[in-house]
């Protein structure tokens, strides 16, 4: 007997759309937390930053812990990226 495959193209569209505004996201934004010292990765995440929250956490909570930061200072520079790119408010470093 075959497999029978269905294609939603509606949602391979809708997921096309979603990709290229999160990718149209990420190059306004890259700059500005590739100044901050931060790799593309974290760019990523931070510019898709509400379907990706958990991971930018993660993935902020590893790289600052290898600098030995203190976990409140961790996750107060994880809230002061949250800040800059959920609220659109500034950095002060």
């Amino acid at each position: 007997m075959g497999t029978i495959i269905y294609i939603d193209n509606q949602k391979i569209k809708s997921e096309t759309q979603r990709a290229e505004k999160n990718l149209s996201i990420l190059n306004s934004n890259y700059p500005k937390v590739q100044a901050l010292g931060f790799d593309y990765e974290v760019c990523f995440l931070a510019s898709n930053y509400q379907n990706e929250k958990q991971n930018l956490r993660d993935i902020l909570k590893v790289k600052y812990k290898a600098d030995f930061l203190p976990i409140s200072e961790v996750n107060n520079r994880i809230r002061e990226i949250e800040k800059h790119f959920y609220y659109n408010t500034s950095v002060n470093n």
